[in-house]
């Protein structure tokens, strides 16, 4: 089984080239950077090929030509500015190689000063295992996942420029079938640089935008409603607290307008989201 790992990057050369020296010791067949219209053009070590894109495709547009550059079975994704864990190549082959109808593996996420409870792909209440358990999504600075499902799935929603791109792909991959698993074994270091990022006052409408095409477009009606109504009601406040309420007013209204293909998850996948502590009713 031929494992990759492939890093997304925008104006970070420094963690960069720490991220990659934290996995040089992993023997991963291939390692892919996509370069996010980075000025100056990001240098990378020769066994690692860099691809370029001149404008920044955002996380879901450059996850997306990254799995098309690589040919691995396999797609180990990690945040720029992230430091991956020894054994994580070995791990993850073996859990593929295990079961065939395992689509994504999700990394446990630590920070240096411990564990941030958000980026643990549980919500807010439900408890953090200590062994392997299913899951239903996964945060994106560290996580795994097999490419022939990550293309059934259809990749991810490039209109998802900012946030919760991972809860789609998440919503499509367990359509198809596909199970998801958390693996507390498989560790990244999460290190978050300012670099690169949009200002404070953009977020909350970005993020609002965007959970609000995912639920329109894969969660029941009611289920939607309630889930829309209480983001709406959280970035509403953190877009007052930033000085933002202009840019989420706007993100509001398209993320509303914007056409959706709608396809609902069947209840009985609701649920399972729901028992498994993913994000369906928040």
């Amino acid at each position: 089984m031929r494992i990759a790992l492939a890093i997304i990057c925008h104006q970070r050369q420094a963690e960069l080239e720490v991220a990659l020296a934290s996995a040089a010791a992993e023997v991963f067949d291939e390692v892919v950077v996509a370069d996010m219209a980075s000025a100056p053009a990001l240098t990378v070590p020769q066994d690692v090929r860099l691809v370029r894109s001149e404008r920044n495709l955002g996380v879901a547009g450059g996850r997306n030509r990254l799995v098309a550059e690589t040919t691995a079975d396999v797609v180990v994704f990690m945040d720029d500015d992230a430091v991956l864990a020894p054994g994580a190549r070995e791990r993850v082959a073996a859990r593929f190689a295990g079961d065939p109808r395992l689509g994504l593996v999700a990394f446990r996420i630590e920070r240096p000063e411990g564990i941030e409870r958000w980026e643990q792909p549980f919500r807010p209440g439900f408890a953090i295992p200590d062994a392997p358990t299913p899951c239903a999504y996964f945060v994106g600075a560290g996580h795994a996942v097999r490419r022939s499902a990550y293309l059934e799935a259809g990749g991810y929603d490039e209109r998802l420029f900012y946030a919760t791109q991972e809860q789609d792909l998440a919503f499509k991959l367990l359509r198809c079938g596909w199970q998801l698993e958390y693996d507390p074994a498989v560790r990244v270091e999460h290190r978050p640089s300012p670099k690169g990022r949009a200002p404070a006052s953009n977020l909350p409408a970005m993020l609002l935008h965007d959970r609000l095409l995912v639920t329109r477009t894969h969660l029941p009606a009611p289920v939607a409603a309630l889930h829309s109504t209480i983001w709406a009601g959280l970035t509403l406040r953190d877009a007052a607290r930033v000085g933002g309420l202009g840019h989420w007013r706007r993100g509001l209204g398209a993320g509303l307008r914007a056409p959706v293909d709608r396809r609902p998850l069947a209840w009985r996948t609701v649920r399972e989201v729901h028992r498994r502590g993913g994000r369906a009713l928040y």
